[in-house]
């Protein structure tokens, strides 16, 4: 079970415009809390924590995973792999995952996480049945915190975050300013894993 470590206080290095964010340690494992894998075709690969999922009590995230070699690198070895499957690096990424839970010590990690205490649960439908899942709170501020670890390193460290709005769906609000209109969140989000990628292929 996923046990809270402890609290602590960072300072924001990035785009958030508080000086301070109080936030949790996230656990070396955490990762193994995470599920849905997906590789795209820069290297990255993929993965959601979902709150209340794989006896996560934490919160919900999206992982992100480049090898240490860089995206392209990777990419060979999944074409190598799977020399005619079209999703290569889908097939390939999913075999990983399902090998050991070491399988990624050599993979630099990002977590976008948002806690617990900024989400509230949502009753759905499948052919399954009923089930809760858990999205940002309606009409709040939602805070995300970037987590990164490290390849080699079984600490996530807490390195960048940001606050948005959502509205009475609970979507974020949109961000208008010099540069348009657009959501924070995912922009940000984007713009790091696209920096991250091409500085893993230096």
């Amino acid at each position: 079970m996923i046990v809270l470590i402890s609290f602590l206080l960072i300072a924001s290095c990035g785009q958030n415009p508080k000086a301070r964010i109080e936030t949790q340690k996230l656990p070396g494992n955490f990762l193994n809390s995470a599920g849905n894998v997906s590789a795209n075709t820069k290297g990255v690969i993929h993965l959601d924590a979902e709150y209340s999922v794989k006896n996560n009590e934490l919160g919900n995230a999206d992982i992100y995973l480049i090898h240490e070699k860089g995206g392209n690198w990777w990419i060979m070895q999944a074409k190598k792999k799977f020399p005619d499957n079209y999703y290569a690096e889908g097939f390939y990424a999913t075999s990983l995952v399902e090998k050991d839970s070491s399988w990624s010590d050599s993979y630099d990690k990002w977590a976008f996480f948002i806690a617990k205490k900024y989400l509230e649960p949502q009753l759905e439908s499948a052919e399954g049945g009923e089930f809760t899942s858990y999205y940002p709170k309606r009409n709040s501020e939602i805070v995300v915190i970037l987590f990164e670890q490290k390849a080699g390193n079984s600490e996530w460290v807490a390195i960048d975050s940001i606050t948005y709005k959502t509205d009475d769906d609970g979507n974020e609000i949109k961000t208008n300013d010099e540069k348009g209109s657009y959501y924070l969140s995912s922009e940000w989000e984007s713009n790091f894993i696209k920096q991250k990628v091409k500085e893993s292929n230096k």
